[in-house]
């Protein structure tokens, strides 16, 4: 078993995989569809397998999953929070599959909102979740994200998840050192 995080540099990464000669690679939403069938080519199996011709984004459930954790406090209008500033390779991808599932429910279209890490990123952005109405749910791109927010709600008094719900996601340590435990 090799784990790599994807280096930005896709042909590099492609390069390396195919020189490792693995018999599976897990996608976790970095390759392309592209690279997935040059992978194919090769003889290794790729999983999930996205067709080359798919418009479907490359998230592997996370989106659903936050989503459906988001809707048990209620119908509110949907958030989706990422680093500001900051390309992160599964960012984009995870936003278009809740913008898609929240289509599929007949829901209002997420918010996009960016998120500088430091405690005032986190309260301008928690500003703007509750300056926008009086109960929003967000699905944070990552733990840090949702971290960030939950120090601006603190900041500006806002009971989460009363009043605005928050969901992360890689389940770090010290988001259950949080209070309320972050839920990831």
């Amino acid at each position: 078993v090799v784990v790599r995080i994807a280096s930005g540099s896709g042909a590099a990464d492609l390069g390396m995989l195919i020189a490792l000669r693995p018999l599976a690679v897990l996608n976790f939403g970095v390759l392309d569809p592209a690279s997935s069938v040059e992978l194919r080519e090769h003889g290794v199996l790729v999983v999930p397998d996205v067709n080359d011709d798919s418009e479907a984004p490359r998230d592997p459930g996370i989106a659903k999953m936050q989503l459906e954790v988001l809707s048990r406090h209620g119908v509110r209008p949907i958030w989706f929070a990422t680093l500001d500033g900051t390309v992160e390779p599964f960012s984009a991808d995870r936003f278009s599959a809740l913008q898609q599932l929240c289509a599929a429910e007949g829901l209002a279209p997420p918010g996009l909102l960016p998120v500088a890490l430091d405690v005032e990123g986190g309260r301008r952005a928690m500003a703007r979740i509750v300056g926008s109405g009086d109960a929003a749910a967000v699905a944070c791109y990552n733990d840090e994200v949702a971290m960030e927010l939950l120090a601006g709600a603190r900041e500006l008094g806002v009971d989460v998840p009363g009043q605005v719900a928050v969901i992360g996601v890689d389940r770090s340590p010290v988001g259950q050192l949080w209070s309320p435990r972050l839920t990831t």
